[in-house]
């Protein structure tokens, strides 16, 4: 193995400029596990296309998205042992042990970044593959409303190294412009990433360093398409007071999300009640 090598694995398709687009460059490999997705036809078809214009150093597994669903909004030992269960992590386990080759490995977080469960299911593999091979697993740092208490939770039992990395706002459009084409691009198009990430590296054999004087840097992001649209996106916290600031503005706009919702379902209902009017009428 090479010391100056390192690996991106991520579960889907857009997750590795989303949460990585400051290594994905210089990746020995970009391993992306999840392709076809049973919720979206349209999305499955677009990942194959994106694969096959992909970058050279990308590297795809094709296993099909898992049935699970739901958020993580606490930590739960149950959630933990979902994920494991899974028919799909000890194939993901598997073949990430014959890609794997380098001493330092970045992926998902504890907290699944906004508490996405197969986000949480590939850092369980990844992590399991790297204490195997005794290698370097580093995390990556974003996190958003519903995963700030897991994450706060995590951090403090453990030893924390940050390290700090530019994002290639190039390589982060070019990438995105192609998913968009292949229409299988996940997040709000209006979507922009911050100038720097940050990554973790867990040592769990040393003390806790998170403390109320020394808190770790991380990335805050916004809820959806609304605060995208007032730029609000995403912002690097360290200070908790801010953060605080931050989520009291994130909670404020949830009514709307909300009103939006209840709208959405009454009209889909209704619609579906006159379409089952109007076949109803119609001679038999």
């Amino acid at each position: 193995m090479q010391n100056n090598k390192y690996i991106v694995v991520v579960a889907h398709p857009d997750d590795e400029i989303l949460w990585a687009s400051s290594i994905c460059e210089k990746a020995s490999k970009v391993i992306i596990c999840f392709s076809d997705d049973e919720d979206s036809e349209k999305t499955s078809k677009g990942r194959k296309i994106f694969s096959k214009n992909a970058p050279d150093n990308f590297y795809f597994l094709n296993i099909k998205e898992p049935a699970q669903k739901g958020f993580n909004l606490i930590n739960k030992k149950s959630h933990i042992r979902n994920c494991i269960s899974d028919l799909s992590f000890k194939k993901i386990k598997k073949d990430l042990a014959r890609l794997i080759d380098c001493q330092n490995v970045y992926s998902h977080n504890y907290w699944g970044e906004y508490g996405h469960p197969q986000h949480i299911l590939i850092h369980l593999a990844v992590r399991s593959v790297c204490k195997e091979k005794t290698i370097k697993f580093k995390m990556f740092s974003y996190f958003n409303l519903r995963t700030f208490l897991v994450r706060n939770y995590y951090l403090r039992k453990n030893h924390v190294i940050v390290e700090r990395k530019k994002v290639s706002k190039k390589l982060f459009y070019f990438l995105k412009n192609k998913y968009i084409k292949s229409n299988c691009w996940t997040f709000p198009e209006s979507y922009s990433p911050p100038n720097y990430e940050y990554f973790y590296l867990i040592n769990q054999k040393k003390r806790s360093n998170c403390s109320s004087k020394n808190k770790i840097t991380g990335i805050y992001i916004f809820w959806g398409q609304l605060h995208y649209n007032l730029n609000l996106k995403q912002i690097s916290v360290k200070k908790f007071r801010f953060l605080f600031l931050i989520l009291f503005i994130d909670l404020a706009l949830m009514p709307f999300y909300f009103l939006k919702y209840i709208f959405k379902k009454k009209f889909f209902i209704k619609k579906n009640v006159m379409c089952k009017k109007i076949i109803d009428n119609q001679p038999k």
